[in-house]
């Protein structure tokens, strides 16, 4: 059971599923907090057509367990960010790596 629902804009950064009844979406919120994450299987009630990278949608957020869900998206814009994703991938920080070997390194020596 969600915790709470608000309404909330966002724009789909991630998609996978050709039909609406089998789609599932990362939807990056307005509020930059977590990401948002779409199922249509659990979260969607009659979306026409399958979510794509670069929509802006409009849902209601809710928070169920260490996840925030979009529920009942709703198209407002096709494709209106569609390069989005590539421009964020060249500024995005790359992950640390831990070391090989279990050795814990010490700065400076």
């Amino acid at each position: 059971m969600p915790k709470s629902t608000a309404k909330a804009l966002g724009v789909v950064i991630w998609t996978k599923g050709a039909s609406p009844c089998d789609c599932r979406a990362i939807i990056w919120c307005e509020d930059q907090g977590d990401l948002a994450l779409f199922d249509s299987r659990e979260d969607g009630l009659g979306l026409s057509e399958p979510l794509k990278e670069g929509d802006l949608v409009q849902f209601d957020l809710a928070q169920v367990s260490s996840q925030r869900r979009a529920r009942n998206p709703q198209k407002l814009v096709r494709h209106c960010f569609s390069g989005l994703v590539d421009a964020l991938r060249p500024v995005s920080r790359p992950l640390g790596l831990a070391p090989v070997g279990n050795v814990v390194p010490f700065p400076g020596r």
